[in-house]
């Protein structure tokens, strides 16, 4: 077995769904650089959804990323590549789901799901 360790008291072993304090604060930091994303970032820096991330690879390491650290720096002290892995990975959500916003999948799945759940509390 692979067992984790927390780093404050390296004899406790974690339990499954317990996360060590640097999950912990990992969690926190990608929630703050969402929130910024969200509103604090100027118009300039923000991400193109339409367009690839790899089209968008100068303006993110020259503009975006710093002016995150900046904003971020108070509280946490995100790496450029911690950072750039979770602008890829929203980048890639969000992008997914505009996609199918757009072809109508979405609206589709909705539906289904909706009609799924009204069902099941009607035969409750």
């Amino acid at each position: 077995m692979n067992y984790q360790y927390s780093p404050k008291r390296p004899n406790k072993i974690l339990k499954s769904k317990e996360e060590s304090p640097d999950e912990v604060a990992a969690t926190d930091a990608r929630a703050e650089m969402k929130n910024l994303l969200k509103g604090q970032i100027p118009e300039e820096y923000r991400l193109d959804y339409s367009k690839t991330l790899s089209e968008q690879t100068a303006k993110i390491y020259e503009k975006l990323i710093p002016e995150l650290k900046k904003l971020m720096s108070g509280h946490y002290n995100p790496s450029v590549t911690q950072l750039s892995d979770w602008l890829r990975s929203m980048h890639k959500h969000k992008r997914d789901r505009k996609r199918k916003r757009q072809s109508g999948q979405l609206d589709k799945s909705f539906e289904i799901n909706l009609y799924i759940f009204d069902r099941k509390k009607i035969d409750e």
